[in-house]
């Protein structure tokens, strides 16, 4: 059977999805050319070896709409990038903050130090009375909040908005996380100021990454259950038919309302003595 190219020159491609009839094999970046005996431009599915006519369901329509999907596409992926991106700046931000929170900044004995500067971290002291504990106790539960929710929340993102990734394919959720606090972690090492709890510093960090870890892991977990649940309470079922992927994805069904018949309407078959039904109300009416 001759290829596609000694058929004659090639004179483009299938820019849209078009089904080979044979196999099914997406004809998609075909090479196209004119069958000298028929005059019509055809192209050969690679999987099974079937001529299909080509543009035989192309339009110029179709073509600038398969473009402006890739476009749409490509602006999807950017800002997926960009979201998850806040995120892990986000959560190393709260990592690093989380630490800082416990110490204070001391002037250095001598200005002119070997590293430059006039200041060093260390533990913050002690609270001198319960007002101040109360207020240092509820900063670190708003910051630990914070964290937990927003960890949970980039978990709960990834788990919707890439609804086809299932299984192990799920644990690149949890580079936010691991990226953000990274990053802090590095930022912190590289901090002459530090130099006199780096290693305190270090463990604080760690300890809040596996925090938020943990916490990114629950948002994967409950992500899609709780978007099936607001949808149920904000949408109309008819809107919800375009968001199934939610529900199937996880092999459940989609859930329709159906209107109930009230008695006083409802119909039932009722045989005559000529042989045909005929459809009458409980009360005996006939409604045929």
């Amino acid at each position: 059977m001759p290829t596609i190219d000694e058929l004659g020159p090639i004179i483009g491609h299938v820019e849209t999805d078009t089904f080979c009839e044979g196999c099914g094999f997406n004809l998609f970046t075909q090479s196209v050319v004119r069958d000298e005996r028929l005059g019509v431009l055809i192209c050969r599915c690679p999987e099974c070896g079937k001529f299909s006519a080509a543009g035989r369901t192309n339009s110029a329509a179709r073509v600038w709409l398969n473009r402006l999907g890739t476009v749409l596409l490509t602006v999807w992926v950017f800002f997926l990038l960009g979201l998850f991106s806040l995120c892990t700046l986000f959560l190393g931000m709260l990592s690093f903050g989380h630490m800082t929170e416990q110490t204070t900044m001391k002037p250095d004995a001598h200005a002119a130090n070997t590293y430059g500067y006039s200041y060093h971290y260390v533990l913050r002291d002690p609270s001198r009375d319960e007002e101040e504990a109360r207020q240092n106790t509820m900063e670190a539960i708003i910051l630990d909040c914070t964290g937990g929710l927003l960890a949970a929340l980039t978990g709960g993102l990834f788990s919707v908005l890439l609804w086809h990734v299932k299984g192990w394919r799920r644990l690149p959720a949890l580079l936010p996380p691991l990226l953000g606090s990274g990053f802090a972690a590095l930022i912190w090492i590289a901090e002459p100021a530090g130099r006199f709890i780096r290693e305190w510093g270090l463990k604080q960090i760690v300890a809040y990454c596996l925090f938020e870890v943990i916490a990114t892991a629950i948002g994967v977990l409950i992500g899609r259950p709780v978007a099936r649940a607001v949808l149920k309470i904000l949408t109309p079922p008819k809107v919800r038919q375009h968001l199934a992927f939610l529900w199937i994805v996880d092999g459940k069904v989609l859930p329709v309302e159906h209107k109930s018949v009230s008695k006083e309407h409802e119909v039932l078959p009722e045989a005559t003595s000529q042989g045909r039904n005929t459809l009458v109300s409980p009360h005996g009416k006939n409604i045929s």
